[in-house]
């Protein structure tokens, strides 16, 4: 066997260990098993680590790989949880707006619900102004203008009221204005008459009719006689408007009586929906509540000063007559002139009604409103009654007690020419100027213009219509110069036949006065110049100058009368005789 041809040695690198050499001499020599047996045990356990190794390294790499992918895997999701938060403090923030815009919203729901509520509220809103018409009064160019005043009255009420509200209470959309005024007509109407305000005693049922007809929720309501029956609607009625939610403003006119204040007090709770209307100034106890309510004027609308008999001036002094020295009244008497009725005396008609008659006024309060004479009035000498004595319950029970004519609901007034006590001196019994054993007599001016005797306030409604009964039934009018003055013109004429009118029994004193107006209501055809002594008839304006129907009079031309008497002429003594006057 030749070298060339022997297998690479066992250890693989392609020589041979020293060992593994053949010997020099040409013999092979092997080493011991032993040893052998170690070296292939290394091997094995090499070849194994190695492949553990690798199989380590594999795992590692794959455990890097692994790792790697994790750390992706985490930043990725890392990254995605930082986008998530921020779109999650995106949308806290979005929701937080949406809560806000929803509760602005809500809010904005709420405003409108409210505004809602207040509109239909608002839209049966009215104010309520309540008038105690007894004492709170319409200017006198509306009362006197009857109809046509109450209609202007009533537009410029609602156009003051609207302005005042407009200015005060813009939020409330106040449209709808209601008026009511309680008041005694009949009280009223007397006292409106002796004032001289008014001259026909149905001019303030007209003026309350233009006043409800002006304006849909304005009412003049009539609550009769009797003492505070127009406080008490009103009260009562105020109380109904402050408790209404629609009634956004309640307005009380009745400043000028002091028993309001006290119940107002107990609405000091309401005083942002009150407004007080002063009309005539303010009561003391009323004027106190200043502080707590809101007062308004409507000076455009109410009269501004108590309503007083308005006096003539006169000098205070006596003068003397066939009867004796007389104590004149301190305020001079006056009627009313009026329109005119057909004559009473020489043919048949139809009476007259009282609104068509003169009527008169009361003596001022100044003058007459006490019970007590003055020590001249009750030295003077009384004169004597022309109707019979002076009865000391002559006059009716209304008549006692005279109070100022502020108000309707003053029951009492002045008898015209006499003073309030029974006992006070009078010119005669000017109700009933006619004697039944004394002569009669009537005055003269210094002009010698004949004076008509004053007559007392105008009968009333109930009266004038008994009568206009009684003379339809009867087919005649009674005689005013037999139921007057006891003297028939007809028989006085020595005229053939009874007298065309009717006599019979005595009248009522109620009865007498409404002749009496009828009469007066009528122009004597002599005018001032006449003389007659039995002459019913008007001959001059009762007012004079100070007429406030002006060219609407009748007895516009005598106007510029003057009303003092100077001379006196008696029954059947044509020649006038000047009254000597005293002190």
């Amino acid at each position: 066997m030749t070298g060339n041809n022997h297998d690479p040695p066992p250890n693989g690198h392609g020589s041979y260990d020293n060992q593994d050499h053949p010997s020099s001499n040409g013999h092979v020599s092997y080493a011991q098993p032993d040893r052998l047996r170690n070296g292939l045990n290394e091997l094995d356990i090499s070849s194994g680590f190695q492949v553990t190794l690798n199989e380590y390294n594999s795992m590692h790499a794959r455990m890097n790989n692994g790792l790697n992918l994790l750390m992706n895997v985490y930043r990725d999701t890392n990254n995605k949880l930082h986008e998530l938060e921020d779109k999650n403090m995106e949308l806290l923030s979005k929701i937080q707006e949406y809560r806000d815009y929803t509760a602005e919203l809500e809010h904005y729901i709420r405003g409108l619900e409210v505004k809602n509520r207040v509109l239909n509220d608002t839209s049966n809103a009215f104010a309520c102004l309540i008038i105690d018409g007894d004492g709170a009064l319409f200017k006198e160019e509306y009362l006197a203008q009857g109809e046509e005043g109450g209609r202007e009255a009533a537009h410029k009420l609602h156009s003051a009221i609207k302005t005042y509200l407009e200015s005060a209470n813009m939020e409330d959309h106040i449209k709808t204005i209601v008026a009511k005024v309680y008041l005694n007509v009949e009280g009223l109407t007397k006292a409106l008459m002796e004032s001289g305000i008014i001259h026909e005693e149905d001019k303030l049922t007209k003026f309350g009719r233009g006043f409800c007809q002006a304006q849909p929720f304005f009412e003049f309501i009539d609550v009769g006689r009797g003492k505070e029956k127009a406080d008490l609607k009103a009260t009562k009625h105020f109380h109904l408007m402050l408790h209404l939610k629609e009634c956004k403003r309640v307005m009380l006119a009745g400043c000028h009586d002091n028993g309001y204040a006290t119940y107002l007090e107990e609405y000091r709770w309401a005083c942002d929906k009150i407004t007080l209307v002063e009309t005539t100034p303010a009561a003391n106890g009323v004027a106190k509540l200043k502080q707590h309510f809101d007062f308004r004027k409507f000076p455009d609308v109410f009269r501004s000063e108590p309503l007083f008999v308005k006096k003539r001036s006169q000098q205070h002094y006596p003068f003397l007559t066939p009867y004796g020295n007389i104590e004149a009244p301190l305020s001079p008497p006056s009627t009313y002139a009026t329109k005119a009725q057909e004559p009473a005396i020489g043919k048949k008609n139809h009476p007259a009604t009282p609104s068509d008659a003169q009527t008169s006024r009361g003596a001022s309060p100044s003058a007459a409103l006490t019970k007590t004479p003055s020590p001249t009035q009750a030295a003077a000498t009384p004169a004597p009654s022309l109707d019979g004595p002076q009865k000391k319950n002559h006059q009716p029970a209304d008549d006692e007690g005279w109070q100022p004519v502020s108000y309707a609901k003053a029951a009492g007034y002045t008898k015209v020419g006499r003073m309030t006590s029974s006992n006070d001196p009078v010119i005669g019994n000017f109700r009933n100027p006619q004697p039944k054993t004394e002569k009669l007599y009537f005055y003269l001016n210094e002009a010698q213009q004949r004076l008509d005797h004053p007559l007392a306030r105008p009968p009333d409604t109930q009266t004038r219509q008994d009568m206009e009964e009684r003379t339809k039934k009867n087919g005649a009018n009674y005689c005013n110069g037999h139921h007057l003055i006891k003297r028939c013109k007809h028989l006085a004429e020595n005229n053939h036949g009874d007298c065309d009118y009717i006599h019979g029994a005595p009248l009522s004193e109620k009865d007498r006065k409404f002749l009496w107006y009828k009469a007066r209501s009528v122009i004597c055809r002599n005018g001032s110049d006449c003389r007659e002594d039995y002459c019913l008839a008007g001959h001059h304006c009762a007012w004079g100058k100070d007429c406030r129907i002006g060219k609407e009079c009748r007895f516009k031309k005598t106007h510029g009368v003057d009303l003092e008497p100077f001379y006196i002429v008696h029954e059947g003594d044509p020649c006038p005789k000047r009254l000597i006057r005293r002190g």
